[in-house]
């Protein structure tokens, strides 16, 4: 016994791990009643140990002299058990090195140190985290976790920060990107405050890959919170530490942006316009590049709130980086939009910035609807010279006037001070020289202008319904293709205004100012033709169901006293939602 003592003490000396753990095989068999003394398993253990467990290939035997330690009930030297754990795992599969070694064997080296004599105040931290590190990398997510929390709350140690980034890590490439509020709960228990770690490369590492993992998992709260908590930590140098962090890799920086793209468009579905621009704030300031499509939402989220000095002040900014060729350039639609917002909150100034940094950018003084949000504010006001000079303008530069722009120029003859049939008459004439065919809205704004309870001003409406009724007659008989989608067929609105002007022409009468003989052989036939329009449809009950097509989508009651409203507001409203859905199509156009 003693002799086959002496000869594995010998071999351990010079290293010959193979035949020192032969001979230890050898006393066991032929004395296995006896107790074989602590220092022949430390000599062995050491011999296996040396030059990193012999490049791991000891590793077994190794594992098996510590397990037989344990089962005697002798402490394994502390120095020399970490060292035998950490040196058993490599970068190979499953911590392996050259297929030897590997993490099963570094953890049943654990628990033969921990089964030993005080045990658990043998294994050191950096033996916990190579071991927490391999798990991690091979997947055993779940596990690492296990061994972290033990390590911080059972054994008191605190883990490097880089451990943490590295199960923050593996819960992206495993598809456990919800386990990162778990490490991020470990890291603070261990000490750590989130707030701060960001002053070092190792803590922006941690952040990063949690933030990595917080879009993948669409937390968008968290990915916040951890660009705001890296914004916080002091002594970051050169940059605040949120733009450090985001511009640690690509795709943190991706991730980044598509985080700050989600909480945008999450406010505006909400309709926050607060939170929208002072997100997207938050996403220039951190060096990120919204898209175009973010750009324009975010604009429109604030004419929805009515704040157009904000939404202008957007537009600007977009269109100064346009010009200098860091993003592309505003759509003349999003321009016309803005206008047409400046336009209703009255404010001027803005909108004449807007206007011309719209002539700068797209080289033209605007579109059709342009100049139809011109015109609207110049028919608010009854300013019928200006209305001409802005159709003059139009055709002066190639810009077509649509049906909205003739109808608008006849609204001016409502809001004038003075009622102008005649030039309404004539809008409607030139409109139809132009190959541009009146809608049922062109003819309601112009009887409108008739209603001034003179005598001329009902020979003009006798004119007018005279041709409503050729064209509707047109329109229904050959559905001529010229007429737009609101066609020509008389409205509600249209038998109130026909009534008004029958009463018209019967105060006339009775004044004197006609003889009534002459008046219902001329100007009362056209009024009764188009009453009858009605008569006759309701009589087949076939009542059009364009009765309300083209008035603003608000006014769905047959109260009498909308139905008297002013034709001319229901063309601005007209005018608006042609606008809307033109910015709608660019902004699905972006989506796409």
């Amino acid at each position: 016994f003693q002799a086959i003592i002496c000869e594995v003490l010998e071999k351990a000396q010079r290293n010959h791990w193979k035949a020192a753990t032969r001979k230890l095989k050898q006393l066991k068999k032929k004395n296995p009643q006896a107790s074989i003394p602590k220092e022949v398993y430390v000599a062995i253990l050491a011999a296996c140990a040396a030059n990193r467990l012999n490049g791991a290939r000891a590793s077994e035997p190794a594992r098996k002299v510590m397990e037989q330690m344990a089962e005697e009930n002798y402490t394994i030297p502390t120095e020399l058990g970490n060292y035998c754990i950490q040196n058993c795992l490599g970068d190979g599969p499953n911590g392996t090195h050259q297929d030897c070694g590997g993490i099963d064997c570094a953890l049943a080296m654990m628990a033969a140190v921990q089964f030993s004599d005080n045990g658990h105040k043998l294994i050191s931290d950096k033996s916990y985290q190579k071991v927490i590190t391999v798990l991690a990398r091979n997947g055993a997510i779940d596990e690492a976790l296990q061994k972290t929390k033990a390590m911080i709350v059972e054994k008191s140690f605190t883990p490097d920060l880089p451990l943490f980034a590295i199960l923050c890590g593996a819960a992206v490439t495993f598809r456990q990107p919800q386990l990162v509020t778990t490490v991020l709960g470990l890291a603070t228990i261990a000490g750590y405050n989130i707030d701060n770690i960001a002053s070092s490369q190792a803590g922006r590492s941690l952040l990063a890959t949690a933030l990595v993992a917080a879009e993948e998992s669409d937390d968008i709260p968290l990915g916040l919170r951890l660009l705001t908590a890296a914004s916080k930590a002091p002594g970051c140098q050169p940059s605040r530490g949120d733009i450090l962090l985001v511009s640690h890799s690509p795709t943190v920086q991706r991730a980044a942006t598509l985080l700050h793209k989600r909480a945008i468009f999450e406010a505006i579905g909400d309709g926050d316009w607060e939170l929208s621009v002072k997100t997207f704030e938050l996403m220039k300031h951190r060096r990120l590049s919204p898209t175009p499509a973010v750009w324009r939402n975010v604009i429109m989220c604030c004419v929805r709130a009515r704040k157009s000095r904000i939404a202008s002040s957007l537009l600007l900014e977009w269109a100064k980086l346009s010009a200098s060729r860091e993003l592309e350039k505003p759509p003349l639609s999003l321009f016309n939009t803005i206008i047409n917002a400046c336009e209703i909150s009255q404010e001027t100034k803005v909108t004449a910035l807007v206007l011309k940094a719209m002539k700068n950018t797209h080289k033209t003084a605007g579109n059709v609807i342009t100049f139809n949000i011109a015109l609207k504010r110049l028919a608010k006001k009854g300013d019928i010279p200006g209305c001409e000079n802005i159709i003059a303008k139009m055709i002066e530069v190639n810009v077509q006037p649509n049906v909205v722009s003739y109808t608008t120029a006849v609204a001016a003859c409502v809001g004038s001070e003075k009622k102008n049939p005649a030039r309404a008459y004539d809008w409607i004439q030139r409109m139809k020289s132009s190959n541009v065919m009146p809608n049922i809205i062109t003819y309601n704004t112009a009887l409108a202008a008739c209603l001034d309870g003179t005598l001329e001003s009902t020979i003009s409406a006798a004119k007018i319904i005279a041709d409503l009724l050729e064209d509707n007659e047109k329109n229904v008989g050959e559905k001529d293709e010229t007429y737009d989608e609101i066609g020509v067929h008389p409205n509600k609105y249209t038998r109130s205004l026909c009534t008004q002007l029958m009463e018209q022409l019967q105060a006339i009468s009775n004044d004197g100012d006609i003889d009534k003989r002459v008046a219902n052989a001329t100007l009362q036939q056209p009024l009764l033709q188009l009453l009858r329009l009605f008569e006759t449809s309701e009589e087949e009950g076939n009542v059009s169901s364009t009765e309300t097509q083209g008035q603003d989508s608000s006014v769905k009651t047959d109260d009498e006293t909308k139905l008297r409203q002013n034709e001319s507001e229901i063309d601005f409203a007209f005018l608006d939602s042609h606008t809307s859905k033109s910015i709608e199509d660019g902004a699905n156009d972006d989506k796409n």
